[in-house]
């Protein structure tokens, strides 16, 4: 009988309702992902994934085709992650893309719970746990990035939740364990496990710090000097480094080079700073009210902080975007940390008035920068709202679910077409089709083989055709060669003379 309560009191330190939350998140999040799904939206990620997993299973183990950064080869020749062997059986079960959908609908969903403990732990009031649990869900990156695309990071939010939640017991096992699941995920994210230990060094524990950061550095070195360049050259001779120093070869093309590069010469880095990251910094910390800076945590985000404003790549600096995945709990761990240092200086009453604030804030910009961008037009979003010309390109929108029946219509034909085209003959998509026809051999993409119509099939969305001027050229371009053997509003599948 005492095993009994002390179990069911155990159990009680999650509330029900978070379970509530969690359902209705899931399965809202998902339903919003998928109707954006059949509405033939462009989704890289999903297509690359699905790719991957199908390829996979016909017996070329994590192969990878889609041609990111010019590379044909193993998936770990790009990123190593052993999320892989996680998802694999779902999708083994249910053989279709959508199933990624709902695994990341419920892992952002999920982290709602080690975040309200971790809270109600270190601020020891539920209310702020609560309303701090909450804020999490409604942040427009969270959400944004769950409805618009696929991304393995977000299988990295609850994780590193329990991270700082073990962390704040002391229990090392559990934290240490969670932090090698953390960095399994994707090899840059042992960057952040590198400056976390360093707030352990200072803040917490100096022997567990320093634990933590030999764990982080090695985990990267391993990746990125042996692991991934290990893979790459088995599938390509010609490439012996990780690809992704690419992005920052301005800087360097090692990381020797780019940390070289920025001490000796501030001047690239001062450079590097621009309009747009300063409107970045700006919309990731207001909603905050820059409580991150209250906290020597604040420290942990410089690895995520600096990959974005020094990338060449601007569209990392939209708050949509999910590059900032991780950015965001790790900026709510800050803000936690700094609300309980503010707590030794202020009184109750203004912590309590600080916590509503703070819950009334985030409300006004998931409203603002979330919801409004979902019902009104990507010209007004990114002219009016954000004054850029670039993050909502190509923005899910509420609309769209008014339509849904209508697209399913073309979704399937779509389908159907495809699944009549021989295994062997050779086709060539779009992006916005291209995570629908993942499921066949012979086939490429767009971008790995840009300028050359040489497939029997191509099937293209014309809403992929850029510039808008240029589409009826192009389609009438590829009527020289090919015939139309069908099109729906969107889509049109040409067949080879």
């Amino acid at each position: 009988m005492k095993i009994f309560k002390n179990s069911n009191k155990k159990r009680k330190n999650v509330p029900d309702w978070l379970y509530v939350v969690i359902i209705i998140y899931v399965l809202l999040l998902t339903f919003l992902s998928y109707a954006r799904y059949i509405g033939l939206a462009e989704s890289f990620d999903l297509k690359e994934n699905g790719r991957i997993l199908f390829l996979t299973l016909e017996g070329n183990f994590l192969f990878d085709d889609a041609g990111q950064l010019g590379y044909t080869g193993s998936s770990w020749g790009l990123h190593f992650s052993l999320l892989w062997l996680f998802v694999l059986p779902f999708y083994y079960i249910f053989s279709n893309v959508w199933i990624l959908l709902l695994l990341q609908s419920f892992g952002f969903a999920i982290a709602i719970i080690p975040l309200y403990l971790f809270i109600k732990k270190k601020l020891n009031n539920e209310l702020t746990a609560k309303l701090f649990s909450l804020v999490y869900l409604i942040f427009p990156t969270i959400f944004l990035t769950n409805i618009t695309e696929f991304t393995f990071r977000a299988f990295a939010v609850p994780l590193l939740f329990f991270v700082v939640y073990y962390l704040e017991k002391r229990d090392w096992k559990k934290y240490f364990l969670l932090l090698v699941l953390f960095m399994s995920i994707m090899e840059d994210l042992s960057l952040i496990v590198f400056f976390l230990g360093l707030f352990v060094l200072f803040r917490k524990n100096k022997k567990q710090g320093l634990k933590t950061i030999i764990l982080g550095l090695s985990w990267f070195i391993l990746t990125t000097n042996f692991l991934i360049p290990f893979f790459a050259f088995n599938s390509d001779p010609s490439i012996n480094s990780y690809l992704f120093y690419q992005k920052y070869a301005y800087l360097g093309t090692t990381p020797k080079e780019i940390i070289n590069s920025l001490i000796t010469q501030p001047k690239i880095l001062a450079s590097a700073f621009n309009m747009y990251d300063l409107q970045y910094l700006y919309l990731l910390l207001v909603p905050f009210l820059f409580l991150p800076f209250a906290s020597f945590f604040i420290i942990v985000t410089i690895p995520v902080l600096l990959q974005n404003i020094l990338s060449p790549n601007i569209g990392v600096l939209c708050y949509n975007e999910y590059h900032n995945i991780i950015l965001i709990p790790l900026l709510i761990i800050s803000s936690v940390y700094g609300l309980q240092n503010l707590q030794r200086i202020i009184s109750k009453n203004i912590i309590k008035k600080v916590v509503f604030l703070f819950l009334f804030a985030n409300i006004i910009f998931a409203i603002i920068f979330g919801v409004l961008p979902l019902i009104l037009s990507n010209e007004w979003s990114n002219n009016v709202l954000i004054k850029n010309n670039f993050c909502f390109d190509d923005s899910f929108k509420l609309s769209e679910i008014s339509r849904i029946k209508t697209a399913y219509v073309e979704y399937k034909q779509t389908k159907n077409i495809i699944k009549n085209i021989p295994n062997y003959e050779s086709v060539k998509m779009s992006y916005r089709v291209a995570s629908h026809i993942t499921e066949r051999r012979n086939l490429f993409f767009i971008q790995s083989r840009p300028d050359t119509w040489i497939e029997n099939y191509i099937i293209i969305d014309k809403r992929d055709i850029k510039p808008e001027d240029e589409k009826e050229k192009i389609l009438k371009k590829l009527q020289e060669s090919y015939n139309i053997s069908w099109h729906g509003s969107n889509v049109y599948v040409f067949k080879k003379v």
